[in-house]
């Protein structure tokens, strides 16, 4: 955005610039003092970079983001056993569909885990290694608006028998 932004105002300030009647080769009846001609060559400008802000600014997606209020855990948080996620979204804007995705971010050493499903409220996984399971829940509307939640479960070593 920023690059578009620079490259707009480049373009900007050279059409100012080339449109310009240069102070020499101006009839003597045209003469401005130099401060005048380039008080009203900035205002120019600042007029074409409010148009050119205006047109780079995206438009805001109307109605409101959904939210991922909790994330429950259940099951059985030990290596091998099941663990279960509740997930409870809300969305001011009732009657869009919604896009729940969930997602490991940090997986002890060696771990293959797996999320069963990955998408939508119930996720499941097995943990195969002791330590930080790490996930990201992000619920996402028709419009593109999202929230992302993000929690860590914390796996024991075995207890020796």
């Amino acid at each position: 955005m920023k690059q578009r932004y620079v490259v707009g105002l480049a373009i900007v300030i050279a059409i100012g610039l080339l449109t310009q009647v240069p102070f020499g080769l101006m009839k003597p009846q045209e003469k401005q003092d130099p401060f005048t001609s380039i008080l009203n060559m900035l205002q120019s400008i600042n007029s074409k970079l409010d148009t050119i802000i205006e047109l780079l600014t995206p438009e805001e997606p109307e109605g409101s983001a959904p939210v991922v209020q909790s994330v429950e855990v259940q099951g059985d948080p030990v290596v091998g056993g099941l663990v279960y996620l509740f997930i409870t979204v809300h969305d001011e804007d009732a009657g869009q569909a919604l896009d729940i995705n969930t997602k490991f971010i940090q997986l002890p050493p060696l771990s293959s885990a797996s999320l069963i499903p990955s998408i939508g409220l119930t996720p499941a996984f097995i943990p195969d290694y002791p330590g930080d399971y790490g996930l990201r829940v992000t619920v996402t509307d028709e419009t593109g608006q999202y929230d992302n939640y993000e929690l860590t479960i914390t796996i024991p070593e075995p207890s020796p028998p």
